[in-house]
Formats: structure tokens, C-alpha cells, sequence
């Protein structure tokens, strides 16, 4: 459930402009080995909060620091943390599956955790690597198209029949108006 809101988090600041989505982070701290550290630079809330593709536990436990965020939601504060690993680019969720650190929130752990001394590697959680995607079926819209012979067809026969039926439309209109046969052509 943690990672789906941290997941959910990313795609809304993705969605939303940051100085929006500021409005509704109440706060975020940085926390090393030297104690939690608020970070006032609201700016950097959005991009701390972004999440990046799944990767693959790293083999041991790394030196890291902990992102915590308070997020005012209705009438209560939602909290939520991840363990950033900014060195390798690399973040813990809460239930234990990593991601890749975007460039944006790689950079901004960077400034926010540099001269700061990390958690011990013995204090992080094991991680868990998520299941590979199982791909059930597959659809290409091109290969379908290809497949009922409407892919690459000529609109030709499309526009001759459109054509025909306008002339028909128009034979029809001019017999109405004129009460009778067409007038017969001059020799």
C-alpha cells in the first residue's frame, strides 16, 4: 500500500506543476546518522517525491538516508519514507522493492545529503526484488490493421464510391426539381 501511495505521489506531481503540488507536501526531511534535517526548500518537495523504474535489490545492505514526507490529504496527514541510496541512484520503498532514483531527485539527495554522514548499511531493511512483468498478451494495432485487409488499402475505392453516391444524390435532386427526364443532350 506504501508504494502504491509513493507510486501514485510521483504520477500526480508528474501530472500536476510544482508549485501546485507544493502547496499540498506539508513537509519532507532528510534524514542521516547525524539526526533528521527539514528540507525548507519547497522546490525540491516535488522532486524528491518522484519515482523512478523498478530495479533489482542491490546484493548488500548500502550506506543510506531516509526521505520522509507529511502530506496534508483532507482532513489528516498522510507519512511516508523511502531510503535513498543518491551514491548508486537508487531507492528503498517501504515494503522493501527498489527504483531507480530520477536525475531530478538524484541530484537534489545529492546537494541535500552532501557533508552529512549516512545510516549504517546494518540498519536497512532487506530488500525485495518485485516479480518480473507477466505478459499475458500482446496487441499491436498495426498488425490487426494488416489482418482485416484495412492496413494499407488504397482510399481510392473509398473516394470512387463516395463520388458515385454524390452523383446519384445529385441525379436524384435534379429530378425532383425538374418534375421529369433529364433534358436530352445536344448532338
Amino acid at each position: 500500500m506504501r508504494r502504491l501511495t509513493l507510486v501514485l505521489l510521483g504520477c500526480a506531481i508528474a501530472l500536476t506543476p510544482s508549485t501546485a503540488w507544493a502547496k499540498e507536501i506539508a513537509g519532507v526531511s532528510v534524514c542521516a546518522a547525524d539526526g533528521c534535517q527539514e528540507v525548507t526548500d519547497q522546490a525540491a518537495w516535488p522532486h524528491l517525491a518522484e519515482g523512478g523504474a523498478a530495479a533489482s535489490a542491490p546484493a548488500r545492505p548500502l550506506e543510506h538516508f531516509r526521505v520522509q514526507f507529511r502530506v496534508d490529504a483532507d482532513s489528516e496527514t498522510v507519512r511516508f519514507w523511502y531510503l535513498a541510496v543518491p551514491a548508486r541512484g537508487l531507492a528503498q520503498a517501504e515494503d522493501g522493492s527498489w527504483m531507480t532514483l530520477t536525475p531530478a531527485s538524484r541530484k537534489a539527495l545529492l546537494g541535500l545529503t552532501q557533508g552529512r554522514v549516512p545510516l549504517a548499511a546494518g540498519e536497512m531493511p532487506p530488500g525485495v526484488d518485485l516479480p518480473p512483468p507477466r505478459v499475458d498478451e500482446v496487441f499491436s494495432p498495426a498488425e490487426t490493421a494488416a489482418a482485416s485487409g484495412s492496413g494499407d488499402a488504397s482510399p481510392w475505392p473509398w473516394l470512387g464510391g463516395a463520388a458515385l453516391a454524390a452523383l446519384g444524390l445529385a441525379l436524384i435532386a435534379s429530378r425532383r426539381r425538374g418534375g421529369g427526364a433529364p433534358a436530352p443532350l445536344p448532338q
